[in-house]
């Protein structure tokens, strides 16, 4: 596309533009959705979950979600004010934060869940059972 002319161009096309309405809601519901497909696939309740470990775009996104689904959000493991968006990196990066939270050596369920431009791509979620122990003999 050229640029647009000084006079008279079409300036307001010329922009990338974003309907940030549509987006939040497209992602809360497309991620709510994964968390209850998810936990119906393993039969297991949202009290069932010690930790949610999600992509960190958004905190806000993120707080809706938890009360969609009714999950906690302290349950959620948060890294996004510490280190911002990472993209792809994010929920390897708040992977180490159930651990050290974690005071016993009782197996525990972790949800995580991302998206890579899920409006294009879709989503992957799934459910981990975890133990500070070496084996869940």
């Amino acid at each position: 596309m050229p640029w647009p002319e000084a006079e008279g161009g079409d300036i307001e096309h010329f922009y990338l533009q974003m309907n940030g309405t549509s987006v939040f809601k497209h992602a809360v519901v497309g991620f709510a959705e994964q968390i209850e497909q998810t936990l119906a696939r393993e039969n297991l309740k949202p009290g069932d979950i010690a930790w949610v470990v999600p992509h960190q775009a958004n905190a806000r996104i993120l707080t809706a979600v938890s009360k969609r689904v009714g999950i906690p959000y302290d349950r959620f493991v948060m890294t996004i004010s510490k280190y911002g968006n990472t993209s792809a990196a994010s929920v390897s990066m708040a992977l180490a934060g159930p651990r050290r939270r974690v005071s016993s050596t009782t197996a525990t369920r972790l949800f995580s869940a991302a998206s890579a431009r899920a409006d294009v791509c879709g989503w992957v979620a799934g459910v981990v059972r975890f133990s500070l122990r070496e084996n869940l003999a």
